[in-house]
């Protein structure tokens, strides 16, 4: 499964890697490696709170993947 959170900061992507981890992506940057993609929203979460990325009172929240957008990566 393929996960992506459009914050107003910018785009946060979740993508499997082979042996089971989930990288993390912002701004087509690799943010980190997580084990499960709960984390690594946990992960975006965290970025987003952190300064220089948030925006005046706005904190987005994509902690929880049901808010993702998410796509199948079937063959």
């Amino acid at each position: 499964m393929l996960y992506r959170y459009r914050s107003p900061a910018g785009t946060f992507v979740i993508a499997p890697q082979h042996g089971g981890c989930y990288e993390l992506y912002f701004h087509d940057r690799v943010l980190g490696s997580h084990p499960t993609p709960e984390q690594a929203a946990e992960h975006a979460f965290e970025h987003l709170a952190s300064p220089p990325v948030r925006t005046g009172q706005f904190l987005p929240e994509p902690m929880d993947l049901a808010k993702w957008e998410q796509w199948s990566l079937s063959h």
